[in-house]
């Protein structure tokens, strides 16, 4: 893998042009109305190449329309890739762009990333960005299906970018069904490179779905997911139990996989069966320990939760939903996990960065994840209430570290799993409408994997239902608000 973003390869051409901000149109998604400011949190970007020159012009648009238009005809497949809503687009499963094309595309989509990178970056983004962009360009131009996925994500983050909460971007589901469709009927053509393919861009797709619609439609789509990831896994020897008697895959060495795609999928699957209630989808082996490499992992970079607290997860998770026989766990086996919890030390070499108050602030979210982590064993294990003093005291140190971190900004994304566990549990009605606004704030980044607003009814549900007048609440009341609130519709059997 390349180290740096400018040693990527794209057809002799410089792989860094000067990023254009406004793509080739699949659809025009003006209203004419005026613009809100944007709820989704990008840095605000210069619409203007370094000369003071708009970056195209209409007919360079228009040409760059016509020959897409071109290529998806000969490719077989109808378009009206230059009409007034996205709905009408079509873009081709299979299609190989000339470079001019492949170059714009490419351009159009790091420029409406590199805002979310630093949206969602745990770390400091300045000082592992090249990695990111170089991993992140070798994707979009390794394979037509991620490409064409990130070019509609690009496309949607765009439209909420200029036009705030008018943004239509629930016009873009049909295009969404489309690529769906593609990346969970397409025959495999046997190698693992067309699995790693579909499975990168329909995690991609899952994300978009969040934004676009709601979690059921996301969820639903990581359920179909599930198959590919397992034939991914188990074409890695890497990745297999190390233990005989527990599951067929690693835990700890898939979340350390050079595989981004099944690091993703297992974080997903991780926090979607925690915060949802619903069983895993995949049965890992937790039995090894996290595994600590020198450098930090990616999904550190992105979630801010370390490796060693989401295996406790899984194992709550997978203890709830396949040995529990709805009875309380065996002290034994919560106390264990109470100690790895409590034993979590915090790593991670900040010196670089010269700002102490994001040190604070990143230090600030791991801790949390502990305290998140101990709430669901005392809650999800155990079968305690919420008054019980272990999980008012965590909720306590959660709204104490919410102080430290501003919701508004991209912390707030990390917290998110936090904050919702810490406001089920809390008596104060001051602490749950702190909560409730940091919730919704986090939500309107649009660029975490569950919505603000979604779990905002599933709070309201809980506090004026079983909670109400600070009633003790036990993990099956938040579970029976979620179903109440975030209805999943999937059919039973088809995760």
């Amino acid at each position: 893998m390349p180290s740096s973003f400018s040693a990527i390869p794209t057809s002799g051409r410089d792989p860094l042009p000067q990023l254009v901000q406004r793509p080739p149109s699949i659809g025009n998604m003006s209203n004419g109305s005026t613009q809100l400011r944007p709820r989704l949190n990008f840095c605000s970007m210069d619409t203007h190449s370094s000369d003071g020159s708009s970056d195209e012009d209409d007919s360079s648009e228009t040409a760059y329309t016509d020959n897409l238009a071109s290529l998806v005809q000969q490719a077989g497949w109808s378009s009206s890739i230059s009409g007034r809503s996205p709905s009408t687009c079509q873009l081709p499963p299979i299609i190989i762009p000339d470079p001019l094309i492949s170059g714009t595309t490419v351009r159009f989509i790091m420029s409406q990333y590199e805002p979310l990178f630093e949206l969602i970056i745990f770390k400091p983004a300045h000082f592992i960005m090249k990695t990111i962009k170089s991993r992140f360009i070798m994707r979009i131009i390794s394979s037509n299906v991620v490409h064409w996925s990130m070019y509609l994500g690009a496309t949607i983050f765009q439209s909420l970018l200029r036009d705030g909460e008018l943004a239509n971007i629930r016009g873009y589901l049909p295009l969404l069904d489309r690529f769906d469709r593609l990346c969970i009927t397409q025959e495999s053509n046997g190698g693992t490179g067309d699995v790693v393919d579909r499975l990168s861009a329909g995690l991609e797709l899952a994300f978009l779905r969040y934004i676009t619609s709601d979690t059921s439609a996301g969820y639903a789509l990581v359920c179909r997911l599930a198959p590919m990831f397992l034939q991914l896994a188990l074409a890695d020897p890497s990745l297999w139990s190390r233990n005989p008697m527990c599951g067929v895959i690693s835990l700890a060495h898939t979340l350390v996989s050079s595989r981004f795609e099944l690091v993703r999928f297992a974080f997903m699957d991780a926090i979607t069966s925690l915060i949802l209630g619903v069983p895993p989808l995949i049965n890992f082996d937790t039995s090894h320990p996290a595994i600590i490499d020198n450098e930090p992992h990616p999904m550190e970079w992105v979630h801010g939760c370390p490796s060693e607290l989401i295996i406790v997860v899984v194992k709550i998770n997978m203890w709830r939903y396949h040995d529990s026989g709805g009875q309380p766990c065996p002290e034994h086996l919560w106390r264990e996990l109470e100690a790895k919890t409590w034993g979590w030390r915090p790593r991670g070499d900040y010196s670089q960065d010269k700002n102490s108050s994001r040190c604070v602030v990143r230090l600030a979210i791991q801790e949390g994840w502990r305290h998140t982590v101990l709430i669901y064993i005392y809650l999800g294990m155990c079968g305690l209430t919420s008054h019980d003093p272990r999980v008012q005291s965590s909720t306590q140190q959660i709204s104490q570290l919410l102080k430290a971190i501003p919701s508004e900004t991209a912390a707030g994304i990390h917290f998110w799993v936090p904050l919702v566990l810490a406001a089920i549990c809390t008596r104060s009605e001051h602490q749950r409408a702190t909560f409730h606004r940091a919730i919704l704030r986090a939500g309107d980044n649009k660029a975490w994997l569950l919505r603000g607003d979604e779990f905002a009814a599933v709070l309201d549900g809980i506090w004026h239902g079983a909670a109400a007048n600070g009633e003790a609440i036990t993990w099956g009341d938040y579970i029976n608000a979620r179903k109440a609130a975030v209805r999943l519709g999937i059919p039973s059997g088809s995760c």
